[in-house]
């Protein structure tokens, strides 16, 4: 027997051949698959990794884009309160509200004969308002208030000889009627008061302009004091344009600026340029109600 070649003892006879190369393409597909799918896992590993990096990065920036919001939106409600807290520093400082009945706004009652519409009958009808002092002379003080608390405008008939019950912080006593101007909603009454000073008004000079902040002050029947703030939108003569709801709790009590001058009377009737009422400018009591006036 001769000697085999290297080929014939490495691969076999030659007839042979096939049987052995099929196993060595199975096995370099095998290799081929595995490498392919090594690469692809590795490839995979790095795309995960980075999507997790661009994620955890968008977090953070997301996290961050909060926290600016947070702060701007902190900021401004500081901000905010701030100027809130100085016009309510600036108010209290002038009109403390404990004070309110002590400066001399008190609150009126009135039983006012009404005729019943049912009966035909007078009865008598309770109603209430503010008041404040404009003026004081000897042992007597002039207040104003709504026009109103004695008269409907839609019944003319009711008299004015009513009795009017003051509630101070001196304590009850009576008002009569002095004048009044029922075009502008505005009574004077005659009250034995002393002891009193008529808070401020607005210099004639220093006229109430948009953007004014302005404060309404009332009482409640227990003599608690009840303040709502509000802006000025328009003023003239005829009237004050302002967002201070029109509520009877506050009817016939002052309106004050940002200095604690009175710019004007509350009224919830007063309706000289549509339905809303406004508030009467203080110096319509000039003239016609009060000799003199401050300047």
């Amino acid at each position: 027997m001769s000697e085999r070649g290297w080929r014939e003892r490495l691969f076999g006879a030659r007839d042979r051949l096939g049987w052995w190369l099929l196993p060595m393409f199975v096995a370099v597909g095998l290799a081929g698959a595995v490498l392919a799918g090594s690469l692809a896992v590795v490839f995979s590993s790095q795309r995960v990794d980075r999507l997790t990096r661009e994620t955890a990065s968008a977090r953070a920036d997301l996290a961050t884009a909060a926290d600016d919001v947070r702060d701007a939106a902190d900021e401004a409600l500081a901000s905010i309160q701030e100027e809130v807290d100085a016009v309510r520093d600036q108010l209290s400082a002038e009109l403390p509200l404990a004070d309110a009945a002590e400066v001399g706004v008190v609150r009126l009652e009135a039983e006012v004969p009404v005729l019943d519409e049912g009966t035909g009958q007078r009865v008598a009808e309770r109603r209430r308002a503010n008041g404040f002092l404009v003026a004081a002379t000897g042992d007597e003080a002039f207040v104003v208030t709504t026009f109103g608390l004695l008269v409907d405008p839609e019944r003319p008939e009711v008299p004015l000889d009513v009795a009017v019950v003051v509630r101070a912080a001196a304590g009850d006593t009576s008002g009569r009627v002095h004048s009044w101007r029922a075009d502008r909603d505005l009574l004077l009454l005659r009250v034995p008061l002393t002891g009193f000073e008529p808070l401020p008004w607005r210099p004639a000079d220093e006229p109430t302009v948009p953007g004014d902040r302005v404060v309404a002050v009332g009482l409640t029947p227990g003599l608690g004091a009840v303040r709502i703030g509000g802006t000025v939108a328009a003023a003239d003569a005829t009237g004050v344009v302002t967002d201070l709801p029109a509520l009877d709790l506050l009817a016939g009590g002052p309106v004050l600026d940002g200095r604690g001058r009175v710019i004007g009377v509350a009224s919830s009737r007063y309706t000289p340029f549509s339905a809303d009422p406004v508030v009467v400018p203080i110096r319509s009591l000039c003239d016609e109600l009060l000799a003199r006036c401050p300047d």
